[in-house]
Order: structure tokens, then sequence, then C-alpha cells
């Protein structure tokens, strides 16, 4: 406990880059605004692809909670400390899922405000919060690396692919979204998002014993030897 005490407090020590706030607040206002406002009817040819802003959106904030931390990753003096294994299998876990917290409480809001105004339909929330919970759990789950990065842009790329082609590679159906009611979608997003936390605490257990430093100075006294 006082080890993953310790690592929390080094984590929140080192997220002070104002770039990274910066990307992070401009991507969670940009595709929060899109999913609050910007909303295409139940039905029509472009649902699907309005609301899958919501999960892209969500999943590159959530994952973007790794540019503050891109140097645990590769420097080894970081990875002789005594904190490290608490920092990389716990702290960051813990970390990337208070972010997702924050995220999806900020995105839903935005959407009931909206519908408030009557800007969206009330009949997209449980489209929303399944999104949601998917997004901010996929980035959660692919902060164990740096290669989370390439993931998500290729993550970006395929759904924004999908997305265009849903009409025809789904059926026009889709775009009647997923017929869940508020509650429901609830039920279902808090399981989607736990079973992804559960993956990313795993992840982070195997990449950190292919990585620790013991592995990284036996590789290198290997190699000094030949």
């Amino acid at each position: 406990m006082n080890n993953f005490k310790a690592a929390m407090r080094f984590l929140l020590r080192r997220c002070k880059n104002p770039l990274v706030f910066g990307l992070q607040a401009f991507f969670l206002l940009f595709f929060c605004g899109s999913s609050a406002l910007f909303r295409e009817m139940i039905g029509s040819e472009d649902y699907m692809i309005s609301t899958v802003f919501t999960l892209l959106g969500t999943m590159i904030v959530v994952a973007f909670v790794q540019l503050h931390y891109n140097d645990l990753f590769v420097t080894r003096y970081i990875r002789n400390s005594p904190c490290y294994k608490a920092v990389m299998t716990k702290a960051l876990p813990v970390m990337n899922i208070i972010t997702s917290l924050i995220v999806t409480a900020l995105v839903i809001a935005a959407n009931i405000i909206s519908i408030g105004l009557e800007f969206i339909e009330a009949e997209t929330l449980g489209d929303t919060i399944i999104m949601c919970s998917v997004g901010c759990g996929v980035g959660t789950a692919i902060g164990f690396s740096v290669y989370g990065y390439a993931i998500v842009c290729f993550s970006f790329a395929l759904l924004g692919f999908l997305s265009g082609l849903s009409n025809k590679l789904f059926g026009s159906g889709i775009n009647a979204g997923l017929g869940l009611d508020t509650v429901t979608a609830a039920l279902v997003g808090t399981g989607i998002f736990v079973m992804l936390c559960i993956v990313r605490f795993i992840l982070s257990r195997i990449f950190y014993g292919r990585r620790n430093a013991k592995s990284i100075n036996a590789h290198v006294k290997k190699t000094c030897m030949r």
C-alpha cells in the first residue's frame, strides 16, 4: 500500500505537461461537442458515424494520459526505482481509470444538457453511454505501453473507415442505434468498462514482466559479454 501511495504521488508530480493537457482538453472539447451538439437524427444515413465520434474521442483523450509518462517506458534509471513495479502495474492503470471516469462524466453530462436544450434526441443517450464506455475502456486497456499510440491511430483510421461504409457493411438498420434504454445501456457499459480495466491490469503485469529493469540489465550485460 505504501508503494502504491508513493507511486500515485510520483505520477501526480510528473503530470504537469501543459502541451499534453492542451491536447487532452482540445480533443475532449471537440469530440464532446460533436457528441452533444452535432449528433444526427436516429435512422439518418450518418447517425452511426456521428455516434462513433464519441468512442473515438474518449479513447484518444484517455490514451493521451501516456504522454505525461512516456519516459517511464524507456528510461532505465526509473526502472530501477523501488516503486517502479507499483507505478506500472497499479498506479498508472488507476490513473487511466480515473481519467476515464472524469471523461465519461463530462461527455454524458454534456449530452444530458444537450437533450434538455433539445439539440439532440433523448433516445441517443443509451448509444452515447455504450460508446463512451467502450472508448474509455479501450483507451485504458491500451495504456500498458508506448505501442498504445500506434493502436490509437490504427483504431481511429479503422473505425472511421468502417463508419463510412456502415450502410454497405452492416445494412441501414445499424443507423437505428443499439436500441438500449438508458438503464440497460449503463449496466452494459459498466460491464464492458470493468472488463477492459481488468484486461489493462493483466497487460500491465505482462508488460512489466517482460520489460522490467532486471531483464533489461541482463540483456545489456549479455550483449557486452559478446
